[in-house]
């Protein structure tokens, strides 16, 4: 991936109480808090990656969703250039209190301290500033 940028899908619960972030369990930018999200395999189509990282990361299903956006990242990530791909998924409350449940899932209405791969860029153009 030298000569070539590599695509992400994150996932993108939002609700009034603000906004879903994971608090990352591996290298690069371990502890800190990001999307949930990855690359998109070869082959795979876009709906199917978001799909297989909600289930993975989240132990999530979901509904309706849609584009929010696409954001370059040329330093944030230590891989090299990112583009990511950014949807706005549809959970139920009962799901959504379910994840919470887990410590490392949290609704941040502000960025938080220690947030990886650059994604404040993310939260800011959403409205959501330090």
């Amino acid at each position: 991936f030298e000569w070539v940028p590599r695509v992400a899908v994150n996932v993108l619960i939002q609700t009034g109480a603000g906004v879903l972030l994971t608090r990352r369990e591996t290298e690069p930018h371990q502890g800190c808090w990001h999307f949930p999200g990855g690359f998109i395999l070869k082959n795979e189509r876009m709906e199917a990656a978001l799909r297989r990282i909600a289930q993975d990361e989240l132990d999530l299903q979901f509904g309706q969703y849609h584009l929010t956006g696409v954001f370059e990242n040329l330093e944030g990530d230590p891989r090299g250039h990112i583009i990511d791909l950014v949807y706005h998924c549809n959970v139920d409350t009962d799901s959504l209190s379910r994840i919470l449940q887990n410590p490392a899932h949290a609704l941040f209405l502000s960025v938080p301290d220690g947030m990886g791969f650059g994604q404040e860029q993310i939260l800011n153009a959403l409205g959501i500033t330090g």
